[in-house]
């Protein structure tokens, strides 16, 4: 069953068309009901399910179970599950997770080509690293042998210098 608190923006239109709207009872005019839901609720997802609550499929994908095994479940009274007006269940996380722990996210993948396409777009990345890395190296010893140039020139004009002033 539904709290009024839960209600999607959809949910309280729909209210609002069969006369059942809490806040339409505060106001004459539908149409100020309807400007006032429009002010006072957040945006949410157009939609009657409740974020905060598992269906039967999102409970399987959360869990690694099949659907079957979590109906079974909750119908054997190992979980337990409220259904909504339209007949699914609304499963509470906690709930859910006291009974089958959650699955735990894998970083690699199971299909073995887009392995090997990371393998590939990795090995091209370290050989443009390591070409990187050798032009830095020449860039290095091209900046050692102009300094050493420098230093031979100045040491000349130096020699130079000294020699006229003696």
């Amino acid at each position: 069953m539904r709290k009024w608190f839960t209600f999607t923006p959809q949910a309280w239109f729909r209210d609002l068309a069969r006369g059942c709207c809490p806040v339409a009872s505060l106001h004459a005019n539908p149409l100020t009901a309807v400007i006032t839901l429009l002010t006072v609720l957040k945006p949410q997802k157009l939609t009657d399910e409740d974020p905060m609550f598992y269906t039967l499929g999102t409970a399987a994908k959360a869990t690694g179970k099949t659907k079957t095994a979590i109906a079974e479940a909750i119908k054997k009274s190992r979980l337990s599950a409220v259904k909504d007006e339209l007949g699914r269940y609304q499963i509470d996380p906690a709930e859910l997770h006291r009974v089958y722990p959650p699955v735990s996210k894998k970083d690699g993948n199971d299909d073995p080509q887009q392995g090997q396409d990371k393998t590939l777009e990795f090995t091209s990345k370290i050989m443009m690293l390591e070409m990187q890395v050798k032009a830095a190296g020449e860039l290095k010893d091209q900046i050692a042998a102009e300094r050493d140039d420098l230093r031979a020139e100045r040491d000349h004009w130096r020699r130079q210098a000294i020699a006229l002033l003696t």
